[in-house]
């Protein structure tokens, strides 16, 4: 090889790892937090991404093993706190908590599953990026500020579910299948203005989550409408087909899969 080629190869090496560097800073970079430290799970996935696609070059791969090695133990140990961090999270906003690791429910709706494995954290079905307390908290504040509206008033719920039940079926003694009954709560929720002109802006949003939250407010045994019907629930045969839900007559939360409004 001649010098020539010599400097074409060095200078071909140097704008890979430029490349290289500039795809990658800015991941990295996202997994630090505003007090300085890191979100180590998700430094470790951004690491290992990066050991996979890594330029040949020797100085750099030890450099990036070592730092593997450190994030790796600050994900473990961030792991194990995790538990308490979520418990200390929800005595600070005064949310309910319910469920053990690695599967919790706040607010009584608010599912938060942790995969110690992935190091991942699922809140409602959507995977975060970061696995820290802070990411979990810029989650979960929303949704639980939107869980009820201001003013609620539990009588005005249960005349919706009694409304969604006697539009899906016309016997008293019939029961609706809980997720059938949360498709017709979002029709009825709907203003004649929606149904007028189809605007999203005019759309009034019942998620599945504000639903079960409160669903929970009004299964204490003692919910009727204002037809004196009593509102009974039954569980599911397969949980796939029930949401879980907190009982309050038996104080506890359990698979509801079915609804009826009784005499």
């Amino acid at each position: 090889m001649t010098k020539h080629e010599d400097i074409d190869a060095l200078i071909q090496s140097l704008e890979q790892l430029k490349s290289f560097a500039s795809t990658h800073l800015k991941k990295l970079q996202s997994c630090q937090l505003p007090h300085g430290n890191f979100d180590y799970a998700a430094l470790v996935r951004q690491l290992d991404s990066i050991s996979t696609t890594l330029p040949v070059q020797e100085e750099l791969s030890a450099v990036l093993q070592q730092a593997q090695e450190i994030a790796t133990q600050h994900a473990r140990l961030a792991f194990l706190e995790l538990e308490s961090d979520i418990k200390e999270l929800c005595e600070r906003h005064q949310w309910h908590l319910d469920g053990h690791w690695p599967h919790f429910h706040i607010e009584r709706s608010i599912e938060v599953v942790v995969s110690e494995t992935k190091h991942t954290v699922t809140i409602d079905g959507t995977k975060l990026r970061g696995c820290g307390i802070d990411a979990i908290e810029q989650s979960i504040t929303p949704i639980a500020d939107a869980l009820f509206p201001k003013p609620y008033d539990r009588n005005v719920f249960v005349e919706l579910l009694a409304q969604s039940f006697d539009a899906c079926t016309h016997r008293s003694d019939e029961r609706v299948s809980i997720h059938d009954l949360y498709k017709q709560a979002v029709l009825q929720s709907q203003s004649k203005t929606f149904w007028r002109r189809g605007v999203a802006k005019d759309f009034s949003e019942l998620t599945i989550t504000q639903f079960r939250a409160r669903l929970s407010t009004v299964l204490d045994g003692n919910s009727t409408d204002a037809r004196g019907r009593a509102l009974h629930v039954t569980p599911p045969i397969h949980t796939k087909d029930g949401l879980f839900l907190y009982l309050g007559a038996e104080d506890r939360m359990a698979y509801v899969g079915s609804l009826a409004f009784i005499r």
